[in-house]
């Protein structure tokens, strides 16, 4: 399951969103299911299996949903427990820092469309990239 089209920057725009949910609604999950769980499938996708980030995603989300449900007290238990600042102030960076790079994400997005005069919903987008081309290619 190779998709071409989801190259780094939607990788990481996802990756902001998803860290600053979980850091802001689950602080002491966030290091588990914030950063972890994110950059496993991460770095995976940078380096051995290039344009298979959803599929490496859904898999860590569903062996850590599978793990968390069977054993519900490692997250809150005291000696696994990791707490964080809660502190507003970082609170705030976070969902900034994500807000701004998806912000930056879509305005790309929204250029190409209009450049490429192509329907996201219908046509990839981002044909023309160099990465787009090279996980294309694994494809084959």
């Amino acid at each position: 399951m190779l998709w071409p089209d989801m190259l780094w920057f939607w990788i990481v725009a996802y990756d902001l969103w998803n860290f600053a949910y979980t850091y802001n609604c689950l602080p002491h999950h966030s290091w588990y299911c914030g950063f972890a769980l994110l950059l496993a499938p991460t770095l995976c996708s940078f380096t051995v299996g290039k344009g298979a980030w959803l599929q490496h995603r859904a898999q860590t989300l569903a062996i850590w949903c599978m793990f968390a449900q069977t054993f519900p007290r490692f997250q809150d238990n005291s000696m696994f427990r990791v707490d964080t600042t809660y502190d507003p102030k970082i609170y705030f960076w976070v969902s900034f820092i994500a807000l701004a790079f998806n912000i930056g994400v879509f305005v790309y997005m929204i250029y190409k469309v209009i450049k490429t005069k192509r329907n996201p919903y219908t046509a990839e987008l981002f044909t023309d990239l160099k990465q787009y081309s090279e996980i294309k290619s694994l494809a084959a």
